[in-house]
């Protein structure tokens, strides 16, 4: 597999590294997951995103949820970003994005470092065009190698066209070993029990 920690430099910046890896990413089959961590059926939930518009229900809304995990479990930053529209500004911890551009090379840079990703979301509260979701996903560091677990917090704002205008992200990484995984090769990241502790 491409060690990609090993194309580009310590001096390099964040962008110019994201801009490199997507040129890498549209070359090459390098990036494609050596192991599939989604379904057929998880793609083509993905792929209706869009016709799911507000005024949300509780019912859209968890689905909206739910195929926006299975979206990002796809790991393809082009696919991600077409459920966002044009001009989308993002706010992801403390890095600020906007439009599609911004977002594929951002998502390349994302999983370039966060190898092995499987997320699971949940729905946290709603209005008629807005989400709250609380997410956990796990990743393992191929630079640190080391595994970490991600905890976080999103609010989505979405165009009358179901696609999302507006996100903004705040989270926090967890280390932890081998043995402390949820997430592992195979799980079912949505029967995997998460106790009081953790939500």
């Amino acid at each position: 597999m491409l060690n990609l920690y090993s194309v580009v430099t310590d001096s390099q910046s964040s962008m110019q590294v994201a801009r490199l890896l997507l040129r890498i990413r549209r070359t090459s089959t390098a990036f494609a997951p050596a192991t599939p961590m989604f379904s057929s059926s998880s793609t083509a939930r993905a792929a209706s995103t869009m016709a799911l518009t507000p005024p949300f229900t509780r019912e859209i809304a968890e689905k909206k949820v739910k195929i926006a995990q299975d979206l990002w479990n796809t790991m393809d930053p082009a696919r991600v970003t077409k459920a966002y529209t044009e001009d989308c500004i993002w706010r992801n911890r403390t890095t600020f994005v906007k439009g599609h551009d911004e977002i594929e090379q951002f998502l390349t840079q994302k999983w370039a470092k966060e190898t092995q990703y499987r997320l699971r979301k949940e729905l946290f509260a709603f209005t008629d065009n807005k989400i709250a979701v609380q997410f956990w996903y796990e990743w393992w560091d191929a630079k640190e190698k080391s595994w970490y677990r991600t905890y976080g917090l999103e609010d989505w704002t979405f165009a009358a066209d179901g696609r999302m205008q507006k996100r903004q992200m705040s989270g926090n990484d967890l280390k932890i070993t081998e043995e402390e995984r949820w997430f592992t090769a195979g799980v079912d990241v949505n029967s995997v029990e998460i106790g009081p502790e953790h939500w």
